[in-house]
């Protein structure tokens, strides 16, 4: 993967190319679901955490989540579309013109569209209720409970 995004200093990707990768992380909502999955993780873990401390010592959700979306601003979407368009340049770079037209044509149907959605609404469940146990193992193990 280095050497192949070396080439692009002489041979950059065609504008076209990346348009067409630009559009299929929007229409896959790529980008949105990483930030999501790594905001919630965060947060789950935090909330795990603090749900198994004493009432006196839990942090209430609101100022959890308050905390996090401080933190997650909107550059970070912004700069991880940049990344999963460096990535898709590299795995689609085989992949004629043609058959990334049809597979984006794909993802713009309302099945395609619905999938992508039940997608982010599992990856949100799986992922913020395994933060949740992480951060609840966490704060038992360092109680020094097995």
């Amino acid at each position: 993967m280095p050497a192949y995004f070396e080439s692009f200093k002489t041979t950059p990707p065609a504008p076209e190319r990346v348009q067409q990768l630009l559009s299929l992380t929007q229409d896959m909502k790529a980008s949105e679901i990483t930030v999501k999955m790594i905001r919630n993780v965060v947060v789950s873990m935090i909330k795990g955490s603090s749900n198994i401390l004493p009432k006196s010592e839990q942090v209430s959700d609101k100022e959890i989540t308050g905390q996090m979306d401080a933190v997650f601003i909107a550059e970070y979407e912004k700069k991880m579309t940049n990344q999963m368009l460096a990535y898709s340049l590299f795995v689609y770079k085989d992949v004629p013109d043609e058959k990334l037209n049809r597979y984006l044509e794909v993802w713009k149907t309302p099945t395609g569209k619905y999938c992508i959605d039940m997608i982010v609404k599992a990856y949100d469940y799986a992922f913020s209720r395994m933060g949740e146990i992480t951060g609840g193992s966490i704060t038992t193990l360092g109680k020094g409970e097995n």
